[in-house]
């Protein structure tokens, strides 16, 4: 396929979605876009529903939110799969 570089126009509508959520959530520094995008584009399209569906649930689920993941480890763990005690919308 066409080779990715750190482009702004190389990101896909839904992937923009979700990077705007995750950092609008989660107010971590935006690191490793082009990984995180590389990561995104391998999951299903439920995987990728349920990634940007679950940003708050997560979040708001952390301990402590000084341990909140970047967006490419949320990704890479699929911590959207995890079973979170609180479940706000």
């Amino acid at each position: 396929g066409r080779k990715i570089t750190d482009n702004t126009d190389c990101y896909s509508p839904d992937f923009e979605s979700f990077w705007k959520s995750w950092h609008d959530t989660t107010r971590i520094p935006a690191t490793d876009k082009l990984p995180a995008y590389k990561l995104w584009r391998k999951l299903s399209t439920a995987e990728r529903e349920k990634a940007l569906s679950k940003i708050n649930r997560y979040y708001f689920n952390l301990p402590k939110t000084t341990y909140c993941a970047k967006a490419l480890t949320y990704l890479k763990n699929k911590k959207f799969n995890d079973q979170f005690l609180y479940d706000k919308p």
